[in-house]
């Protein structure tokens, strides 16, 4: 009885049928989370780049218009949505753009004043809605006596596959907000007035 089973003990040890379905079965789930977790990180990195792309873009635009009116800004934000919206993943993405004015009235150590500042969309602004601002610390851009800049400020809300899908916890993907600002001075001049 020992030696049958020991002799059919070390026959089913050197049976190597299905080895390669068992070595799969512990390889695929490990693969394909590699595979998933490489698309939703250069989803990641190609959607911070349409949002810094598309800030440039609407700082650029507005920039090339002295008398700006809030239907302007309207079809500014609009433009800025369809350039977010690349791919069918994006369809339904949260973006919301944020126009301001600034100008140096006082000499520079000083504060500068907000002129004029207008929402649209889910949008999250750093730069006070009113009153003054200190632009050096905050933009990082020094500005002389009576100069102004404008700023347009960009944010967007990253949703990976992972979390649309269910998946998000296993994979350790989560919802991310995605913020960028663009500043430059006005080309022709500087702004008279606020957005009509």
């Amino acid at each position: 009885m020992k030696n049958i089973l020991l002799r059919d003990g070390w026959r089913i040890l050197k049976n190597r049928k299905g080895m390669a379905a068992i070595e799969f079965a512990v390889v695929a789930p490990v693969m394909l989370l590699l595979i998933l977790g490489t698309v939703e990180i250069t989803r990641y990195i190609m959607f911070i780049q349409r949002v810094d792309f598309t800030a440039t873009s609407l700082v650029n635009i507005l920039n090339r218009n002295l008398n700006v009116s809030r239907a302007d800004l309207a079809a500014y934000h609009r433009a800025g949505r369809r350039m977010m919206q690349t791919s069918i993943l994006e369809r339904n993405v949260q973006f919301g753009t944020t126009f301001t004015a600034i100008q140096q009235n006082d000499p520079p150590p000083a504060n500068a004043n907000v002129l004029w500042q207008v929402r649209r969309g889910v949008a999250v602004s750093r730069i006070p809605s009113g009153g003054f601002y200190n632009t050096t610390t905050g933009l990082g851009l020094p500005l002389a006596h009576r100069d102004q800049v404008t700023v347009v400020e960009v944010s967007a809300r990253f949703r990976p596959l992972g979390v649309t899908k269910g998946l998000g916890d296993v994979m350790g993907f989560e919802v991310d907000d995605v913020y960028s600002s663009a500043v430059a001075r006005p080309r022709f001049g500087a702004f008279q007035f606020p957005p009509r």
